[in-house]
């Protein structure tokens, strides 16, 4: 027992021993690591001196990483905004692609069908109306059907001179007389020139051979008086025709009429229909 407690002794004072000089060697590390830094300064300006400069490095530390933090903010930012924008729909040429459709379709503005205004409703059923009572009147006039009809240029061109007075020399609607009325309807309904007098635009057409070949537009010729071709007409339909008597006016007549069958001389052609 006593030899226990020797050795324990013994043992407790050497632990004792190297602890003391592991403390003193440490404490004696610390002062020349002090005294190589801050050139031996007292122990409280050691001590201040630390607790100075610790804050500062701990100043510049956060500051540094704030901003790399911010800087990976804002890049975050930046790729998020312009995500956003490449989801935004695109636009070529009036074609929208819409995202989110379907693969390979695009969707085009359908055009809408331009609504007419009612004044031009109004005037195309007037034009409408004036000429379906046109090709009542000449139906009637002629003794035909509407599919027997002239055409409708033709139809408002006599209209516009029917019932003009005649006079020798005329050529207004004032009065008129009968090569004026043949070279004006040509002129204005085809765009033929003829010559001005009867004689003359019989000397100059292609005679027609034939009445069952005279068409619309087509002239005929009469002998009214001593001389040649003196009296000249157009050619409508049904054996009709139209032209400026000296009794009443621009007028219709039928070439089967004893007085008109009697003095035709024959139809000429300036036009081909």
């Amino acid at each position: 027992m006593t030899n226990f407690v020797k050795i324990f002794s013994f043992t407790g004072v050497f632990i004792h021993h190297i602890v003391s000089r592991s403390v003193k060697n440490f404490t004696k590390g610390i002062l020349v690591f002090n005294h190589a830094a801050f050139k031996l300064r007292p122990p409280m300006k050691r001590k201040f001196s630390i607790l100075f400069y610790l804050p500062v490095f701990l100043f510049f530390t956060s500051c540094k990483a704030l901003k790399s933090l911010s800087a990976k903010d804002d890049t975050a930012y930046t790729t998020s905004k312009d995500a956003k924008q490449n989801t935004d729909p695109q636009f070529l040429d009036d074609i929208q692609v819409s995202p989110g459709g379907k693969r390979g379709t695009l969707s085009a503005p359908v055009a809408k069908p331009v609504a007419k205004s009612p004044r031009q409703l109004k005037e195309e059923d007037g034009d409408m109306l004036l000429a379906n009572n046109l090709q009542m009147k000449y139906a009637s006039l002629l003794n035909v059907d509407a599919a027997h009809l002239p055409a409708l240029p033709l139809l408002r061109e006599v209209e516009i001179w029917w019932g003009t007075k005649y006079c020798m020399g005329g050529t207004t609607e004032s009065c008129i007389d009968c090569s004026a009325l043949t070279q004006t309807i040509l002129a204005d309904v085809y765009g033929v020139s003829v010559p001005r007098t009867a004689q003359a635009q019989y000397d100059n057409c292609q005679m027609v051979l034939g009445d069952d070949s005279l068409q619309p537009g087509d002239l005929v010729f009469f002998h009214t008086t001593r001389r040649g071709i003196s009296h000249v007409g157009l050619y409508l339909a049904n054996n009709k025709f139209v032209h400026a008597s000296t009794s009443q006016g621009v007028m219709i007549s039928d070439l089967g009429d004893a007085y008109w069958k009697e003095r035709y001389r024959g139809a000429g052609r300036y036009i081909n229909n």
